[in-house]
């Protein structure tokens, strides 16, 4: 059947987060001092940097012993997350990844629990830093309807962050005091194609293994550059399911 990325429906997980944001005397506007922000996340980061597959048989996670299933995996630079109460537990990964060329199955033990840097550095969004300093922010939350994680399609009141809010002084204007919004989405691209799943047995019968890989290998970059469909936006506001005349459920904003 057709997973809830496909449907549509909005799936609540668990993300636990810290935001930080600070002033830099160089801005990537006009070189003048600017606000930054980057999103930390707890987790623990494989060494080879990168994960091949994400299905169940493929990688596989114990905490402290006892297998468990992360909140989430970027595969692109081989990061996996966990709950905050998971901070400083030890962790054990096996997991696909290619290395000198040939792709293989690793188990990396003695994994600790910590703050991974999850968005990067990145300029607070604006046409123009003057001199910006003194930077204050707070969350906001709202309650939407969404699925639960591996449950039916059956939508649930959730609590989720809606936006963060950052207050600043600047020498514009002769020292303004200035606000301004942050909803970014932090994470790879999402593709429900199934590229992050793709696994050995979709090559044609009776390429050599090498010539295999090279197929897969090919394959997967392909599909690494599909899009991300983003729900359309109907309206400005919380993000809600809308049942559609169809009566199935659709994401809108």
């Amino acid at each position: 059947g057709r997973t809830k990325a496909e449907l549509g429906y909005p799936v609540a997980a668990p993300a636990d987060r810290i935001w930080i944001s600070w002033s830099r005397s160089s801005a990537a506007v006009t070189g003048g001092p600017t606000l930054y922000y980057k999103v930390l996340r707890p987790g623990i980061r494989v060494r080879t940097g990168k994960i091949l597959n994400v299905a169940p048989t493929e990688l596989r996670v114990t905490v402290n012993g006892v297998s468990d299933i992360p909140c989430e995996v970027n595969p692109e630079n081989g990061q996996i997350y966990f709950p905050l109460s998971y901070e400083g537990q030890p962790v054990e990964v096996t997991y696909r990844t290619i290395v000198a060329g040939t792709e293989i199955s690793l188990t990396e033990p003695n994994h600790i629990v910590n703050w991974l840097d999850e968005s990067g550095e990145r300029p607070v969004p604006m046409e123009a830093s003057i001199n910006e300093s003194g930077v204050d922010g707070f969350a906001t939350f709202e309650q939407v309807q969404m699925t639960g994680l591996g449950s039916g399609a059956a939508a649930v009141p959730v609590t989720k962050m809606e936006r963060i809010w950052l207050f600043w002084s600047s020498a514009r204007g002769g020292g303004d005091l200035i606000y301004a919004t942050l909803a970014p989405r932090i994470g790879p691209d999402v593709n429900v194609g199934g590229s992050l799943t793709l696994l050995r047995s979709s090559a044609p019968a009776g390429l050599s293994p090498s010539s295999a890989r090279k197929f897969l290998e090919a394959a997967a970059a392909e599909e690494r550059r599909k899009p991300f469909t983003a729900p359309p936006i109907v309206r400005r506001g919380p993000f809600l399911m809308a049942p559609t005349a169809a009566g199935a459920r659709t994401a809108t904003r």
